[in-house]
């Protein structure tokens, strides 16, 4: 069914079964109301995501078919350049993503779990966020999303705000897409890449980095929510249903990998 078809199930489904358990129905509008803008701005960036994407995949067909980036004379005449969209799609895409960690973080002070220090390398700033959290240093589970935090920071995060950071303060934009001939006097249009990846696959990891991690606090903060007798339990891959491909659910703790219904 697609990566749109398992996003959607995850946070809605996934993510609003275990809410269902961890708040009363008294409280899960409100809830709903706080998780609200972390769903809708993943959403935002997965839109513009698709968008830039497709606007690349139409212009190289274009141009590979001989209906744009005719060569004539001396010259490749370009009639419908793509430059000022493509930048348009691929910087809304960073600052939609940082709206979602933005919103990610006004959600965890709601659930009184505030997980903003751990974006911080500001020892003092660290200390005192730390000291006003629900976990103490000392508990495994602070441990283990203390990692957690320092991996993806380290792995995804720094890089994609360091570059959402330039976008918005210092008029950082893609480069110009090159138009050359190759051997037989054909059209070839090369798009700006990283290192190694090109334009696509630069959203397409960011975009699964983005929507995992803000996936994965928010079941870890919905965990401490929940009564002594539930638990989270990771569904692996081969064993989610293919209609509701969740990836957590929260059982009885008798009953690991049993749907708890909760009202």
């Amino acid at each position: 069914m697609g990566k749109d078809h398992d996003f959607y199930t995850r946070f809605l489904f996934g993510l609003g079964n275990i809410r269902s358990c961890a708040y009363g129905r008294d409280k899960q509008l409100e809830y709903d109301k706080s998780f609200s803008p972390v769903f809708q701005n993943l959403v935002e960036m997965n839109i513009v995501k698709k968008k830039c994407v497709a606007l690349i995949s139409k212009h190289r067909e274009a141009v590979e078919k001989g209906e744009d980036g005719k060569y004539h004379g001396n010259q490749i005449d370009v009639n419908e350049p793509i430059e000022d969209e493509m930048n348009i799609f691929f910087k809304d895409f960073f600052i939609r993503g940082e709206m979602a960690i933005g919103s990610l973080i006004a959600h965890s002070r709601y659930m009184g779990s505030n997980i903003g220090f751990l974006f911080t390398d500001d020892e003092k700033k660290f200390r005192k966020g730390l000291a006003k959290f629900v976990l103490s240093e000392n508990d495994e589970r602070f441990k283990g999303l203390d990692a957690f935090m320092k991996h993806n920071r380290t792995t995804w995060y720094e890089p994609f705000n360091d570059l959402r950071n330039k976008i918005e303060h210092e008029g950082w934009h893609l480069p110009n897409l090159q138009y050359t001939l190759d051997s037989n006097n054909k059209v070839q249009v090369r798009l700006p890449t990283s290192p190694n990846q090109t334009i696509e696959e630069i959203l397409e990891s960011y975009w699964q980095s983005m929507s995992m991690f803000c996936e994965e606090v928010i079941v870890f903060l919905l965990s401490l929510k929940l009564k002594q007798n539930m638990i989270i339990v990771f569904i692996p891959e081969e064993k989610r249903d293919k209609n509701l491909p969740v990836r957590y659910i929260v059982s009885h703790k008798d009953f690991p990998g049993v749907l708890l219904q909760c009202g």
